[in-house]
This record gives C-alpha cells, sequence and structure tokens, in this order.
C-alpha cells in the first residue's frame, strides 16, 4: 500500500506539470520541468516520501473500499500541492523578459529597464 500512496503522490507531481501547461504558464517539457531546476525537484521528491510515509503511518492495516480511495485522493493531493510549493520552472514571462533583454543588449540598447519591458510585454 506504501507504493500505491507513493505512486498517487507522483502522479500528483505529474498533475501540477499538466495544469501549467495547459494553462499557458510552462513551455517545459514533463522531463525538463524535473531536470532544469534540480533542486526544487529533489525537494518536492523528498516532501512526496515524508508525506507518503506519514499517509501510510496514519492509515489502519485492514484499509479498503471507500477509506482506501480518500487516502490515494490524499496522497495524490498532497504531491500536486507540495510540487505546486516546491517545485519551480522558468515562467513564460521570465522567457520572454530574458530574450528582451538579450536582444536589446545584442542591438547596443541599454536605456530600456526590465520595467519599461515588462510594461511594454503587458501592453500587448
Amino acid at each position: 500500500m506504501l507504493y500505491l500512496i507513493f505512486g498517487a503522490g507522483l502522479v500528483g507531481v505529474l498533475g501540477h506539470w499538466v495544469t501549467r501547461w495547459s494553462q499557458g504558464r510552462t513551455q517545459s517539457t514533463f522531463l525538463d520541468y524535473l531536470i532544469t531546476n534540480k533542486s526544487h525537484t529533489i525537494s518536492s521528491l523528498f516532501a512526496n516520501i515524508m508525506s507518503s510515509g506519514v499517509i501510510y503511518s496514519s492509515t489502519p492495516e485492514d484499509i479498503a473500499g471507500r477509506s482506501l480511495t480518500l487516502v490515494v485522493i490524499g496522497a495524490y493531493s498532497a504531491g500536486y500541492m507540495l510540487d505546486s510549493t516546491l517545485n519551480k520552472d522558468q515562467s513564460n514571462i521570465e522567457i520572454i523578459v530574458a530574450e528582451k533583454l538579450k536582444e536589446i543588449r545584442l542591438e547596443g540598447q541599454h536605456d530600456e529597464s526590465v520595467d519599461d519591458i515588462l510594461r511594454d510585454i503587458n501592453a500587448d
């Protein structure tokens, strides 16, 4: 049952990435999302291991049916929430700003501030 609970937490991590991707808040593939910021992914993974252990240790040995379903849903929710809190990805706005700053450097224009760039992006 521990594997079921931990697996549900990992599915929660995947669910969090799918939500970000479907909302257009990330362009990263799931693998890139996990690899780009390794320290955040490791934090999320260890938090999932700990929450799975706590959920597992608090469930009775003879659990079945609806109770087991609720435990799995709780593990999924914990995985989703922990990944949302701990695992970070470059947002689209950060990517746009980085590209704009690169363009400015290449053009030799140094008079435009990051605030000006963000204002221009938000105006579009």
